[in-house]
């Protein structure tokens, strides 16, 4: 495979902060989480948002964005109607540690007639492919 090499992509590249990096990491951890919850549940979109009591479907695709700023409040929500921790506030120094490593990696416009393993293809013709890891100590 051909890397792809840009200048102008490079230089906007170089200027993220490790700060603004974290940042963008936590938020699509989030996101991760949240889509890995509601398929545990078997849920879709359309059953998050009445859970939540919410009326808007594009705030639901945007929490899955992984671009969404939440608030506490929100956060708090999804932990108790998906059943997850997403807010770690020390409150058990006994408590197991769970260490969660995700990789993602998308590629767009994928040929539909090629061999594909442990990825999926979107309605649009891209392909992702999706790995975690979870580690207990």
């Amino acid at each position: 495979m051909e890397k792809y090499n840009d200048e102008a992509l490079n230089s906007l590249l170089s200027e993220i902060t490790p700060a603004e990096q974290a940042k963008t990491d936590a938020k699509m951890l989030i996101a991760v989480k949240i889509a890995d919850a509601m398929q545990a549940k078997g849920w879709n979109k359309t059953r998050l948002m009445k859970e939540m009591g919410k009326t808007n479907p594009s705030e639901i695709t945007r929490w899955l964005s992984g671009t969404q700023n939440f608030t506490v409040e929100t956060l708090v929500d999804l932990e108790q109607v998906l059943e997850i921790k997403l807010l770690d506030l020390g409150e058990s120094k006994n408590a197991e540690k769970i260490i969660n490593k995700y990789k993602v990696d998308i590629r767009l416009k994928y040929a539909r007639n090629e061999q594909m393993t442990g990825c999926f293809v979107s309605d649009s013709g891209n392909a992702a492919t999706y790995y975690k890891q979870t580690i207990y100590s």
